[in-house]
């Protein structure tokens, strides 16, 4: 565990959120929740924004890696500098979770 991981209990990682809730288990694989926003929980929704995972680096990988797979950059350009260029809600939700980690990695650097 990283010094910013005995700080951070939850925060914000674009529109998903991370959470330390420890489940009542000998095992720490499933320590961090995370979910989307606009995740609701129904059963018959079939929305998998959610997950757990051992860290809150785990946790940030786990939503990096769902995001652009279900997501990805919806423009489909072929030119990569043309959503730098162009409003892009995936871009502005991408740099909102790049953010976030900056300032994880900050605090964890104050820290020590």
């Amino acid at each position: 565990m990283t010094n910013a991981q005995h700080t951070v209990k939850s925060m914000r990682y674009g529109d998903w959120h991370i959470e330390y809730n420890p489940p009542p288990v000998p095992f720490r694989s499933a320590d961090w929740q995370f979910w989307h926003d606009d995740f609701d929980g129904a059963e018959d929704a079939c929305d998998n924004r959610y997950g757990h995972a051992g860290s809150i680096e785990d946790a940030m990988n786990d939503i990096d890696d769902m995001a652009d797979e279900a997501f990805g950059c919806p423009c489909a350009h072929p030119d990569p500098s043309y959503c730098k260029k162009s409003k892009c809600d995936w871009r502005d939700e991408q740099q909102a979770r790049l953010a976030a980690r900056a300032l994880l990695t900050k605090a964890g650097k104050d820290r020590q």
